[in-house]
């Protein structure tokens, strides 16, 4: 059984620079390192490395959903205006309540993290009505001075890459958290 489903589009694990990893590898490996830490196990991540929007939305990856603990959604304007992505989640939400509910002690086992804002018009496509519940993480912030979004990333900077990690002890000890509770 997976602790983790990681549910993301694969246009935002695409590097900047081509020498670096995609944002979702380093999030993925960042995030199952803190929660060892937190927990005193490596956790159980599952994501998928290759399927892409012309795949056939398959019993494979079906029953990597199944068979996870949890989910966390890192929601981008991609994400959202994917199929795919929506058809994960609202299977995720349904498997979850056959399985006792898709909430535990208070926390949602679907977690929500905003990579980068989405724009009003992305937010008329339905997502399951559980998202709009959830606070979830933001990894960006406004520029004060410019208005601009900053991605937590170290592509921006330090402060960027201080507010990454900072964000990312944030999620660790939350999924730890409901994975304990899961446990119980």
């Amino acid at each position: 059984m997976n602790d983790i489903f990681i549910s993301y589009a694969h246009i935002d694990d695409e590097s900047l620079d081509e020498e670096q990893k995609g944002w979702i590898s380093k999030f993925h490996r960042s995030l199952s390192v803190k929660i060892a830490q937190l927990t005193g196990e490596p956790p159980k991540i599952w994501r998928d490395p290759k399927l892409r929007g012309n795949d056939v939305f398959d019993q494979a990856i079906v029953n990597e959903f199944k068979n996870s603990r949890l989910m966390i959604s890192i929601l981008t304007p991609r994400y959202v205006k994917s199929e795919w992505c929506r058809k994960e989640i609202t299977n995720f939400c349904r498997n979850a309540e056959d399985q006792g509910g898709i909430n535990v002690e208070g926390k949602s086992r679907l977690i929500k993290v905003i990579k980068t804002p989405i724009a009003t018009h992305a937010s008329d496509i339905e997502l399951p009505k559980i998202l709009g519940s959830i606070l979830g993480f933001e990894f960006f912030e406004l520029d004060q001075e410019t208005g601009r979004v900053v991605e937590f990333d170290e592509a921006f900077g330090q402060k960027a890459k201080q507010s990454y990690y900072s964000r990312i002890y944030d999620l660790a000890t939350e999924v730890a958290d409901v994975l304990v509770a899961l446990d119980n």
